[in-house]
């Protein structure tokens, strides 16, 4: 086998090790997972999707539902870069840019008042002065 394609092999590892940490907190907090993908894309090493509450119209941070989904999708975001460290000693900061705009994007929900939830058409929540708004890890 080549030194590139062990590297990628890692790499693949890697990925799945994060992603998996994400869709096993997500499962256990009964979050519903909507994609989870190892599949590198312009933006991304891998993907897991939560799909959000049918429509969180009108919540506000005080809102117990709306408060509970985003403490649990924030644990769940923590949850990939917590597997990806504990399967190769080291987090990668670089790699893991994506779940700190998430986890910067929720914490916003629940610091923030009054909040406007959104339901886009394609299924994917945002606050509305969010850029992007997507709930993926």
């Amino acid at each position: 086998m080549s030194r590139r394609r062990r590297a990628e092999m890692r790499r693949l590892k890697t990925v799945a090790h994060h992603e998996a940490g994400h869709a096993v907190m997500a499962h256990a907090l009964g979050l519903p997972l909507k994609a989870v993908s190892i599949k590198r894309t312009k933006v991304a090493h891998g993907q897991t999707v939560i799909k959000p509450p049918r429509c969180l119209k009108s919540a506000d941070a005080k809102d117990d539902r709306a408060r509970i989904w985003v403490q649990k999708t924030i644990m769940s975001s923590m949850a990939g870069f917590m597997a990806e460290e504990d399967q190769t000693g080291r987090a990668s900061h670089a790699r893991n840019a994506g779940d700190y705009r998430t986890l910067d994007e929720l914490a916003s929900v629940v610091c923030y008042t009054p909040v406007e939830h959104v339901c886009l058409p394609a299924g994917r929540w945002r606050a509305p002065w969010l850029q992007g708004g997507r709930v993926n890890h």
